[in-house]
C-alpha cells in the first residue's frame, strides 16, 4: 500500500467483538468496551454497536468492517512526511 491508499478489512464474527459463548446466544466479554475495539466515539456509534452485538437473532450481520488509510510510511527508521 502507498501513502494515501485506502482499504477495507473484514473481520467474521469469530475475530470480531469477544462473546461468552456463541456470538448468537452468548454475552459480550467486553459489555463497556473498554477492553477491546474499535470504540465509536460517539453516544449514537456506541448505541449502533450494542445494538447489532446484544441483538440475538440471526437477521443482522455481525461482520465487523473497518476502513483503513495509510497517512504515512516509515521505512528504515526515518520518519516519513505523511499528508
Amino acid at each position: 500500500m502507498k501513502e494515501g491508499a485506502v482499504r477495507q478489512l473484514v473481520f467474521g464474527t469469530d475475530l470480531g467483538y469477544p462473546f461468552i459463548g456463541s456470538p448468537e446466544r452468548g454475552v459480550l466479554a467486553d459489555p463497556n468496551h473498554e477492553r477491546v475495539g474499535p470504540t465509536p466515539h460517539s453516544f449514537s456509534g456506541m448505541r449502533a454497536l450494542n445494538f447489532v452485538l446484544e441483538n440475538k437473532g440471526d437477521n443482522l450481520d455481525k461482520t465487523l468492517l473497518l476502513t483503513v488509510k495509510v497517512i504515512r510510511i516509515d521505512k528504515n527508521g526515518v520518519v516519513g512526511k505523511g499528508k
